[in-house]
């Protein structure tokens, strides 16, 4: 198994198996960008953080891009930097996960900004001596999403070729699965020290020591009025979201509109039991994957 694909497969049931039906083509394209952001994203989450590799990662894809740019500039092909970065660039045990996604960025026009905003977000989640990453305001933590999820969206968007139309409804795909994965992940984050609800936003509801659990477990109803509140805002992102499918050719609509069903039915286990997210993380079986497929593929022929 290609180390790409160990990481897919690793890191995500629902995206790695949603994402076989794409052709074999498309699926080693959407593997590069997963693998590389996933690499990006174990450095800030793993205990303890590795800020140094991280920062190793993130000067060597800026060198990676320098040596293409400077092909693409001078040969007018960036293909040549292949030969800039075998002659040149000092290879790392990242270097196998950087280059394909560099290329995957020259290839298909995916801009740095994007790459920015998204190592922008992961370095926001490291946090010096175990401090707590807290986010007072809702914009705040939208500024995060944008960075760790929209763009993400926009990328998808530019490797499945989809129009400029199509980029609102990308951007809000991203937002909406990371919306329940801020809910899903609360036990798990505070453990982390780090919290993605707005301070603003835990107040109204008396939530303000939210990783308290048994403080937050004693405020019940509130604490389940909290999460359907934001399951509800969730779900008005992911209605968003699908006024675009129709941009998407069917083959590609699958896996992504497969992916979306699954993490509808997180929310709905979540809604209907809140305090679920402090004994476990949910998450679908691949069984359920394959059979919300074959729903979503008769569901969406008829789109």
């Amino acid at each position: 198994m290609s180390r790409k694909k160990l990481i897919f497969k690793n890191a995500s049931t629902t995206y790695f198996y949603s994402s076989l039906f794409f052709p074999k083509d498309t699926w080693e394209k959407v593997a590069t960008l997963y693998a590389y952001v996933r690499t990006a994203d174990d450095f800030v989450d793993e205990v303890p953080q590795q800020p140094e590799t991280f920062a190793a990662f993130v000067q060597e894809t800026q060198r990676i891009c320098e040596y293409y740019a400077l092909a693409k500039k001078v040969s007018s092909s960036w293909k040549a930097g292949r030969h800039l970065v075998a002659e040149y660039h000092q290879r790392t045990e990242y270097t196998d996960i950087i280059q394909p996604f560099v290329e995957l960025m020259f290839a298909y026009h995916i801009s740095f900004l994007w790459v920015h905003a998204f190592l922008y977000s992961m370095m926001s989640d490291l946090s010096a001596d175990g401090d707590w990453i807290r986010y007072t305001t809702r914009k705040e933590v939208n500024q995060y999403i944008y960075g760790s999820a929209e763009v993400i969206g926009l990328m998808m968007s530019q490797i499945l070729g989809l129009p400029k139309q199509a980029q609102i409804a990308a951007r809000k795909q991203g937002a909406a699965m990371q919306q329940i994965n801020f809910i899903r992940d609360i036990h798990e984050d505070c453990e982390l020290h780090r919290t993605y609800m707005a301070s603003e936003v835990l107040e109204k509801y008396g939530l303000s020591k939210l990783c308290d659990i048994p403080e937050t477990s004693n405020r019940h109803h509130q604490f389940a009025a909290f999460i359907r509140d934001e399951i509800s805002l969730y779900r008005i992102t992911q209605t968003e979201a699908e006024k675009g499918y129709g941009y998407i050719p069917y083959r590609y609509r699958i896996p992504i509109a497969t992916a979306a069903r699954l993490y509808a039915w997180t929310a709905d286990q979540i809604e209907a039991d809140p305090h679920i997210v402090f004994r476990k993380k949910v998450k679908p079986s691949k069984y359920r994957v394959f059979g919300t497929l074959l729903v979503v593929a008769l569901r969406e022929a008829f789109r």
